[in-house]
């Protein structure tokens, strides 16, 4: 678990949680002077649960606020391009299952990142396979 620079008065470095800079002022508490880790405003970066100011607390949920495919409009110049572009993501998508099922039958190769990459390097041979009868 990353840590805080070493809690002594005058110390300063980056927050383990958020990464803000924090400082190590002194600070007084029930007549005892004792270290507190502040943001530069001088006031607490953590609160009594340990949170910190900079770092999102885990029971609060947090608005989304990420654009969604929803929130995408493409922009095409014309129908014709709005339907090859349907008929590409529809035959991309169906290579991609016909890949995955035939890698299925590899047992020996469990690795996600590696099925991938045979289906990427599949697509691309398939692309030039294509491109040479095109070009006959």
């Amino acid at each position: 678990m990353p840590n805080n620079p070493k809690k002594e008065i005058g110390n300063k470095g980056p927050c383990w949680k958020c990464g803000d800079t924090i400082f190590c002022n002194a600070k007084e508490y029930n007549g005892e002077t004792k270290a507190q880790w502040q943001d530069k405003d001088g006031k607490a970066h953590y609160n009594k649960e340990g949170n910190c100011k900079g770092a999102l607390t885990p029971n609060v949920p947090q608005p989304n606020t990420e654009p969604t495919y929803e929130d995408f409009k493409p922009q095409f110049t014309s129908p014709e391009e709005a339907k090859i572009w349907i008929d590409v993501v529809n035959k991309v998508a169906e290579y991609t299952i016909l890949a995955q099922k035939e890698l299925m039958s590899y047992s020996d190769i469990k690795n996600p990142a590696l099925k991938g990459l045979i289906t990427k390097i599949s697509f691309e041979v398939l692309n030039k396979i294509q491109e040479r009868q095109a070009n006959g």
